[in-house]
């Protein structure tokens, strides 16, 4: 198996849209690419119909049948601290062909335990091109739950892509994550999406808030220093977790905090959407509102819905998963706290 060393150099913190691909994304989409013509993945990933939903929010609908009958059972999922369960399906159970490689950090090069090593997984039902799992620290079995460490490292991976099209993304507990044990979702979608270029209005200290976009979220940008950012983000997605508020999160690439229209300088936005919970497991529907639906890309399971789907029934969806109104202001009130402190 091989690895690809990272760092904390910015070294694609903001890219072009026609960037030449890194070092990362040429390893990546070897690795994939290899899986996916030796039966790795569970279906071949087709060219999937795509189109721009006509309207004011520009979401992106995306046609995968496959992924609606062909995926693996989502967990039941009844709590938001739910412990990890090794009785249960866990990234320890994979075929050792479906990790395409090591992650390793240049500190630590050489010198971690079998249990604190992170590997990049093919999520053998994907949803687009090369859709990995990263699994910070596999051997470790954490729950599906942000820590700060993990958060760097997911953070380090997606700057070591030079390309717009890759984003991480993360689910929480009861936000429609399909295992408890921690792990990451990374892809390309070569389409811009409408997180990306979203206007913002600055809220409290790093900390923006989308501004009349159907899934309420707060926005923080890349500007010195990753560790200062992850420790921000940080800061917000555990106050989620203490308060029992269910979360989505997204890292992209898109515009600044003054959202000026520079397709040649797109920065590091992450987007966190607190939401409502859903317990249980995920259920086979036409959209289940997670990290990718919130960001605008609606991975779409039959061709009914994917005809009839409109940018006001998306919206609706995503309007349907927020904290109701008194929930989101309390909610506010208390990350003005912690970035006043």
């Amino acid at each position: 198996m091989c690895s690809f060393p990272v760092d904390t150099e910015r070294r694609h913190a903001s890219v072009r849209l026609r960037e030449e691909p890194s070092r990362f994304d040429v390893l990546l989409q070897r690795k994939w690419k290899e899986a996916e013509t030796s039966g790795v993945l569970r279906y071949a990933l087709p060219d999937l119909r795509t189109k721009k939903l006509p309207g004011p929010i520009g979401f992106v609908a995306q046609l995968n049948l496959k992924r609606g009958i062909e995926r693996r059972a989502p967990a039941h999922i009844t709590s938001l601290s739910q412990k990890f369960d090794k009785g249960l399906f866990n990234f320890t159970k994979v075929k050792p062909d479906e990790v395409l490689f090591e992650v390793v950090e240049e500190k630590d090069s050489g010198t971690l335990m079998d249990e604190n090593r992170h590997y990049v997984i093919a999520n053998v039902s994907p949803l687009e091109f090369c859709n990995i799992l990263l699994v910070p620290r596999l051997g470790s079995c954490q729950p599906q739950v942000i820590t700060l460490d993990s958060f760097i490292l997911a953070m380090k991976l997606i700057l070591a892509s030079s390309q717009w099209a890759f984003r991480i993304g993360f689910n929480s507990l009861c936000a429609f994550a399909s295992v408890n044990h921690l792990h990451y979702h990374g892809y390309y979608v070569n389409r811009e999406l409408p997180c990306e270029k979203w206007p913002v209005a600055h809220f409290v200290g790093p900390c923006y808030e989308l501004k009349s976009y159907p899934g309420r979220g707060f926005v923080f940008f890349l500007d010195d220093s990753i560790e200062s950012l992850a420790r921000s983000v940080f800061a917000l997605v555990d106050l989620l977790h203490r308060d029992n508020i269910a979360h989505n999160l997204m890292m992209t690439r898109g515009l600044d905090s003054s959202a000026s229209v520079d397709a040649d300088h797109l920065v590091l936005r992450i987007i966190v959407w607190p939401r409502k919970s859903s317990l249980g497991a995920k259920q086979p529907m036409a959209c289940n509102v997670a990290v990718c639906e919130l960001a605008g890309h609606l991975p779409i399971y039959n061709e009914d819905d994917y005809v009839t789907m409109t940018d006001t029934h998306a919206s609706r969806m995503l309007k349907d998963t927020a904290l109701a109104d008194d929930e989101y202001e309390f909610l506010k009130k208390r990350i003005k706290v912690i970035f006043k402190n």
